[in-house]
């Protein structure tokens, strides 16, 4: 399993350890990979990250890295009857597919992203343990939009007055989701902080850590937090965790929580933050946790604030998170999606 280089995949047979080597997933993602390799294009070469999203699926299997895959004939890149100015705004799995696909099919392409890099949750994701592959989708995605030559604006916000000035024929919002805040007493004090400012490295955190949210975000900050040395408790008011994640990736997420001493607590909702401690509540029973040096808030997003762009006189066609949140698979599907309607 996870043989989805050329390279290494050459080694073995150049050492005598396999006579031949089948790929799977690798293939799944890009079927074109031996010929790429043959003709020495290895840097275009769609790569499996190994999430286990689309493969694993029982019904509609599919590649969250290749929308194409199970779908190649509606989803074939076609060359645009009329080349356009297309202006995405998000730079994330969402606005990268769209401006690979885009610029494939003829059109000039503006990438703007508020960050100094590209990736978006995508890069947010790649941070925690056994999460390494999400950065060769990521990297495989920043080189397409530079060998493409696809325009990117980094560090830039952009407003509703900035349309204007690119005068664009298509205008798409990927700008992601904004991260919720839920509705707790105490949730605005400093020791309060949110799931992407800690894997970032934008906020630090105590040594003793209570993480509200046990989904895909809550359970992979807990296993890299404990992963770290911290006493982590993890809070879902759920049944159970890690309710996105594919069985074997569960199954292993677990036993990791389980050996680094995660305290799981699930049916419980958290009612009150206080300075050292938290309240948790289930069926009329409270009870406290503490004494707790971080609260880390890991309960999701909602669609990003997109009203005042909206007011243009633009028509804004609305990709990924910005307009349901979702997973990585859905937003680089609905990108590809719109960068062939376009």
């Amino acid at each position: 399993g996870r043989i989805v280089d050329p390279f290494y995949a050459d080694a073995l047979i150049g050492q005598g350890k396999a006579d031949l080597v089948s790929m799977g997933r690798a293939l799944w993602a890009d079927p074109d990979l031996p010929q790429k390799a043959m003709e020495g294009r290895i840097d275009q070469i769609r790569p499996c990250i190994g999430c286990n999203q689309g493969c694993r699926r029982k019904l509609d299997r599919c590649c969250l890295m290749n929308p194409r895959t199970g779908r190649e004939k509606e989803m074939a890149i076609l060359p645009a009857e009329h080349p356009k100015r297309v202006f995405v705004i998000g730079g994330g799995p969402a606005g990268m597919e769209l401006a690979v696909v885009a610029k494939k099919r003829g059109h000039h392409v503006i990438l703007a992203e508020k960050s100094s890099q590209l990736g978006g949750n995508f890069r947010l994701g790649s941070i925690p343990p056994k999460r390494e592959g999400i950065k060769n989708g990521l990297q495989f995605f920043e080189r397409e939009i530079r060998r493409l030559g696809v325009e990117v604006e980094l560090e830039k916000t952009i407003k509703p007055e900035d349309v204007k000035k690119y005068q664009a024929d298509e205008v798409v919002w990927a700008s992601g989701g904004d991260p919720i805040i839920p509705p707790i007493a105490g949730v605005e004090q400093n020791h309060v902080v949110l799931a992407e400012d800690v894997l970032l490295q934008r906020k630090a955190v105590g040594s003793r850590i209570v993480i509200i949210g046990g989904g895909m975000v809550g359970c992979e900050l807990a296993d890299f937090l404990s992963g770290q040395g911290k006493s982590v408790v993890l809070v879902e008011m759920l049944a159970s965790i890690a309710f996105h994640f594919d069985p074997p990736s569960s199954f292993f997420l677990r036993e990791r929580l389980r050996k680094q001493k995660v305290d799981i607590w699930t049916s419980w909702t958290v009612t009150q933050i206080l300075k050292d401690k938290v309240t948790v509540e289930k069926e009329g029973e409270e009870k406290t946790l503490g004494p707790v040096d971080s609260v880390v808030l890991a309960v999701g997003y909602k669609p990003s604030v997109r009203e005042k762009m909206e007011a243009t006189p633009y028509k804004i066609r609305v990709v990924g998170d910005a307009s349901k949140p979702g997973d990585a698979l859905e937003a680089i599907l609905q990108g590809a999606k719109v960068g062939r309607e376009i």
